[in-house]
């Protein structure tokens, strides 16, 4: 933590995802061979904006052409970050609840950290299969971002135009074209209210969350 905090500032954030990804994915095998007890490496947190990310949310035109293309991992991994909001450097670490269709994740911010969304009911089918077929992000980001761009072009969409990020730009815009409840925006991206009390004291449930996120196409 104290390594990736003396370089914001220094080094873009997809460079400081990209450090912190490999430590996952290098935590994860020490798992496995039963060298370390715990993925320590997940608990880190890049504190700084995502500033070198441009956010252009993706059109319901181009929507609709991931829709169509939905059996290709790669896409209906984009659609899945698309009707969740999470960060791409969250999908390493988060947990699914397919019994109570949730997805809970967030290491950013003390907002965002432990959050729980909804999994949207056009979704499940989707998070089902990938998690079915080897997880969210099989080959960690940069492979998946390499991928992205091959699975856009296939797609008729422009491969330079999108990042990831914009997934969760699209997510927000969505919800807002909605007329969904600010708090609620705010609960789903893992966004402080700027409010104590909203912040701390207001409980919003699931199923309130679940009604606001059903109400994007």
């Amino acid at each position: 933590q104290a390594h990736l905090d003396s370089q914001c500032g220094t080094i873009s954030t997809s460079i400081l995802q990209q450090v912190k990804g490999l430590w996952v994915q290098m935590g994860k095998l020490g798992e496995e061979l039963d060298i370390i007890p715990k993925n320590y490496a997940s608990f880190v947190e890049i504190n700084q904006a995502d500033s070198d990310e441009h956010s252009e949310a993706f059109t319901e035109e181009e929507v609709a052409k991931l829709w169509r293309r939905a059996d290709d991992d790669n896409a209906a991994m984009l659609l899945i970050m698309i009707y969740s909001g999470f960060r791409i450097s969250e999908y390493e670490t988060i947990e699914t609840n397919l019994a109570n269709l949730t997805l809970k994740g967030g290491i950013k911010t003390q907002a965002g950290k432990g959050r729980i969304v909804p999994i949207h009911s056009r979704i499940v089918p989707l998070v089902e299969r990938l998690l079915a077929s080897g997880g969210y992000l099989p080959g960690g980001q940069q492979t998946f971002r390499r991928r992205m761009r091959s699975t856009l072009s296939t797609c008729g969409i422009d491969p330079k135009k999108h990042t990831p990020h914009d997934c969760r730009a699209t997510f927000a815009s969505r919800l807002y074209a909605a007329s969904v409840p600010d708090l609620h925006i705010k609960r789903m991206m893992g966004h402080s209210t700027g409010d104590l009390t909203k912040d701390v004291y207001t409980e919003v449930f699931i199923d309130e969350l679940r009604k606001s996120l059903e109400k994007i196409s």
